[in-house]
């Protein structure tokens, strides 16, 4: 699920300017899994969650209930274009789902 970090939305975030902040919620992974986040841009991956240099490791790990939550600024997507997000944890579990930008 995606939220905009700004206000109530979901799916849909509002850009101003070019620079759009999400929150992006989920679930469904093994305690303290790592999760790699990532969105598609111009048809390529964006990694959106952080990792440890010399590991790359993720920064994003599921809490003991098996969800995680990451708030990410956005800078130079559109308006008006439907953009995928993926979650891949590294014991395997997956989640996608799909996010809109409006102007605001």
């Amino acid at each position: 699920m995606v939220l905009d970090a700004n206000g109530t939305g979901v799916g849909v975030a509002g850009i101003t300017g070019g620079t759009a902040k999400i929150t992006i919620i989920g679930g469904g992974y093994a305690k303290d899994e790592r999760i790699s986040v990532a969105t598609k841009k111009g048809g390529f991956d964006v990694l959106l969650s952080g990792s440890i240099s010399r590991t790359n490791f993720s920064t994003t790990v599921a809490n003991e209930n098996g969800a995680f939550t990451l708030t990410v600024d956005l800078d130079g997507y559109e308006a008006g274009m439907l953009y995928t997000v993926t979650a891949t944890g590294d014991q395997g579990n997956r989640g996608a789902t799909v996010f809109m930008l409006i102007d605001k």
